[in-house]
């Protein structure tokens, strides 16, 4: 027989919005940072094929756009029909930095994030008031990346073994 919950405070229940509130919050930042991170990677390809079809040398479009010599050779196999444009080399290597240090602010903001995210899941966890399959609704992962995220925290037992 299911055990039966009693019912929240008002005071509860105005916790369980705002720890839901913020789940949710976090779940929607990082879909947008990483649908970021993913034109950024795009935009990035496409520079440094560009910049392969021009002509550039390997090693200076490694050093503009942050990425190892041979990830440039891969990312170029992909682009082989990319005609001559005829850009000079200082713009190539201008918007090759450019998207670099934009990637690298993404990923930044991914870190902040995962830190925030992690600390909404702590506290949702701690409250008792959400279980873990409830947490991985709300963030939009899976129950095993929330125990993987609250690995090593002190959580009351019955929710860090998920009983």
């Amino acid at each position: 027989m299911p055990s039966e919950r009693r019912p929240l405070s008002a005071a509860e229940d105005d916790e369980l919005v705002r720890i839901r509130q913020s789940l949710v919050a976090a779940r929607l930042v990082r879909a947008r940072i990483d649908s970021s991170i993913r034109t950024l990677l795009r935009v990035r390809g496409e520079r440094v094929a560009l910049a392969l079809a021009d002509r550039l040398p390997v090693t200076g479009i490694a050093a503009a756009s942050g990425i190892k010599r041979i990830e440039v050779k891969r990312v170029g196999i992909g682009y082989l029909e990319l005609p001559f444009s005829g850009l000079g080399h200082d713009v190539h290597l201008l918007g090759l930095n450019g998207v670099a240090r934009a990637l690298a602010a993404a990923m930044d903001e991914k870190s902040r994030c995962e830190e925030r995210m992690q600390a909404a899941v702590l506290m949702a966890l701690r409250s008792g008031m959400l279980d873990v399959f409830a947490v991985a609704s709300l963030t939009g992962t899976t129950a095993e990346r929330i125990r993987e995220t609250v690995r090593g925290a002190k959580l009351p037992t019955c929710i860090a073994r998920n009983d």
